[in-house]
């Protein structure tokens, strides 16, 4: 098989051949009488799931009648086509570079990419590539994601020019030797073109038409897709950088691209620009370490407002929950002097009756207002959350507001259900003793009978 992938390039680099490759066929076309035969000897028809010539005429034979007394009426120029056999799930096999360049502009999901021009294995953050007959072991997970740069860069085109995960982009980890390789160098191009459109600003058509900067917009046009190992780490470093913190990645984005765009002037070259990207990772990094420092001062100015505004809150519902065991007792109190001013003084019952319930009504009254002012205060809490503390974790939001400010509420509500208890017992009391004999009696007549029926 790697003869015949050397082969298959060599063809395909002296235009000799069109070559179109897939995960499930191979198609050889354009082929001269002698280019057929060449790659017909090179192929072990048992390694096919099917295999077949076609002529001008759309003719389809068999290998063997290249090779048959019958050739001569094949009209050319011929096409090979190889299907391939079912390979391994998330799994690729590509014999020539030019299906490898094609797989690698497409958005394929296979985590494991056989190439038969390739000599040693490396690995990206979603694939790993290795020679054609290394053992095919299932890759690990990487260990995280990176973001998706189409949420950060701006593209006046189809969304799909730029890249969805510049992991698959990056090299994780490589054997010794693999950089060598016109396989990773095929790769190392694509990936190059595709990391830069994820450091611009903006992307106007196509992935080579290119807009840094924001207050200082530079456009740049890169057609030249040959990058050189140091073009290719350039673009890596940054872009990793970039896109490896999800809460700092527009931060970090416009950074960089101001900073490309600083040194580059309009319509600059493919080699200033990739100079540019080069030398701004270091001046990148400064900016965003200038810019923590400002965050952190604001974020330290925001939690001792928050601190305050804790402390505040505790203290409006410890002085909400004092309010109410205030009127609580008041009530008991009142509660208390009524049965006494009725048993002592023979006051009007009526009185009595009206005056209880104008105590119940405040202690009602008073427990209400507290209720829906922590009521209000939870929910204003939870609406400024992710607005103004979005930088404080969840776990430690909860550990510093929600969890003191919930032990205050719940002081209040066990407050509240004593003040039911009590203020009903002696809503009860008062009205036993306030109400006529006669309503007392009937009242208990009618109670004993319904006991007795039951």
């Amino acid at each position: 098989m790697i003869e015949l992938s050397i082969l298959l390039d060599r063809m395909s680099l002296n235009e000799r051949a069109v070559i179109d490759e897939t995960k499930d066929y191979l198609r050889i076309s354009h082929l001269a009488f002698g280019a057929a035969q060449q790659i017909a000897r090179l192929i072990d028809v048992e390694s096919w799931q099917d295999v077949r010539v076609e002529d001008a005429a759309d003719s389809l034979l068999r290998v063997d009648a290249l090779f048959g007394a019958d050739q001569g009426a094949l009209i050319g120029p011929l096409s090979v086509v190889l299907q391939k056999p079912q390979g391994q799930e998330n799994a690729v096999a590509l014999i020539t570079m030019a299906g490898l360049r094609q797989w690698l502009e497409t958005e394929s999901d296979a985590r494991i990419c056989r190439v038969a021009s390739l000599e040693r294995s490396f690995r990206s953050w979603t694939t790993s590539f290795v020679p054609w007959d290394a053992e095919l072991i299932p890759q690990a997970e990487a260990p995280f994601e990176f973001c998706n740069p189409r949420r950060t860069v701006q593209s006046f085109g189809p969304s799909r020019s730029i890249t969805e995960s510049v992991g698959r982009w990056l090299v994780l980890s490589a054997e010794p030797g693999a950089e060598e390789s016109s396989a990773f160098a095929e790769w190392r191009s694509v990936a190059t073109a595709k990391l830069l459109p994820t450091l611009a600003s903006e992307v106007l058509g196509t992935p080579d038409q290119l807009v840094f900067g924001s207050s200082r917009r530079v456009r740049t046009t890169i057609s030249d897709t040959s990058f050189s190992h140091e073009h290719y780490l350039g673009a890596a470093r940054l872009s990793q950088w970039i896109y490896e913190d999800p809460r700092a990645v527009d931060t970090k984005h416009t950074l960089a691209s101001d900073e490309i765009a600083r040194q580059l002037s309009q319509d600059a070259s493919r080699d200033a620009v990739l100079s540019a990207v080069e030398r701004s990772m270091d001046a990148a990094k400064r900016a965003y370490a200038f810019v923590l420092q400002e965050i952190n001062r604001d974020a330290l100015a925001a939690l001792s407002d928050l601190r305050a505004l804790v402390t505040e809150e505790i203290t409006r519902i410890s002085t909400l929950t004092t309010q109410l065991a205030t009127a609580i007792a008041t009530a008991l109190g009142i509660g208390v002097s009524l049965v006494a001013a009725r048993v002592i003084f023979d006051s009007s019952p009526l009185l009595i009756f009206a005056l209880m319930v104008v105590v119940v009504a405040y202690v009602t009254t008073v427990a209400k207002l507290g209720a829906d002012q922590i009521a209000l205060s939870e929910k204003a809490r939870a609406a400024w959350r992710d607005h103004l503390y979005k930088f404080v974790a969840t776990s430690e939001y909860n550990r510093l507001v929600d969890d003191p400010a919930e032990m205050a509420a719940k002081s209040f509500r066990r407050m509240r259900w004593l003040g039911v208890g009590v203020v009903l017992s002696t809503f009860l009391v008062v009205s036993g003793v306030a109400l006529p004999d006669d309503v007392v009696d009937r009242v208990a007549q009618l109670i004993q009978v319904k006991s007795i029926g039951s």
